[in-house]
């Protein structure tokens, strides 16, 4: 999963290592600074679908089906873009905060569309057709997002693209242009390049973090691509929504 390496590569996690109760978690890293750890920040998600799914369903059970799922999308979609596009770690708790009123809003309805829509005594397998977009999403989509972010994302690669790019380490080195080749180019291994980023270029991690953040733009490369799946599926669901209002028998 490439959302966790995002956030150790590129969220500045200590801003909230002093606020409770996120500090009791916090930890002090090599540079001596006390961060709080990816996993607590990913855990909101699932602490916010634990804590209101249930009401979040009950407010929206008059709904129609299709329009609390589009309504989900888009804001799926909006907590995607929102918590890709910084650094700052309030905001990426903002961004997780839309995603997971998105999930509370698409997951109980696609279930209930599909019961609905499904003839008598076919309910169950109806139901078991909710798994299948589910598993291809979860296969393709980490297979994607995990070289996505090896190309485009991953601070150790950059750090060593900088160097062949923007510095004078390159002088005697040559490289064909692959992130998969850049270890062979340069003679760094992956797990030392940010260190060897800051030897070079003599800036400190935050410094360093922030010149390949805008250099490089991974906040757009690596997260615009599923940003835009998004903008498409809504698109999808909302043409769907309205072509079902002619059908009796999809129209819930």
């Amino acid at each position: 999963d490439s959302q966790p390496n995002f956030i150790q590569d590129w969220i500045d996690r200590g801003a909230l290592a002093h606020i409770w109760p996120l500090s009791f978690w916090a930890e002090v890293d090599a540079d001596k600074v006390a961060r709080v750890p990816q996993q607590i920040l990913i855990s909101l998600n699932a602490v916010l679908i634990v804590m209101f799914v249930v009401p979040i369903s009950h407010f929206v059970r008059k709904l129609r089906s299709l329009t609390a799922m589009l309504g989900g999308m888009f804001v799926v979609t909006v907590g995607m873009f929102i918590a890709g596009a910084t650094q700052t770690s309030w905001i990426l708790l903002v961004g997780i905060s839309f995603f997971s009123l998105g999930e509370m809003l698409v997951g109980p309805k696609k279930s209930e569309y599909l019961a609905l829509i499904a003839p008598p005594g076919k309910k169950a397998l109806y139901l078991g057709y909710v798994v299948i977009p589910t598993g291809v999403g979860r296969g393709l989509g980490n297979w994607l997002s995990g070289w996505l972010y090896g190309e485009v994302g991953e601070k150790a690669g950059l750090s060593l693209r900088y160097l062949m790019e923007k510095t004078t380490f390159r002088e005697g080195k040559t490289w064909d242009g692959r992130m998969d080749s850049l270890e062979a180019a340069t003679g760094v291994k992956l797990t030392d390049a940010f260190a060897k980023l800051q030897e070079v270029t003599s800036l400190n991690a935050h410094d360093a973090t922030q010149i390949l953040w805008n250099t490089y733009h991974p906040q757009y490369w690596f997260w615009l691509p599923f940003v835009g799946v998004g903008i498409v599926a809504t698109i999808a669901l909302f043409i769907y929504g309205r072509m079902a209002r002619r059908w009796s028998d999809m129209n819930a």
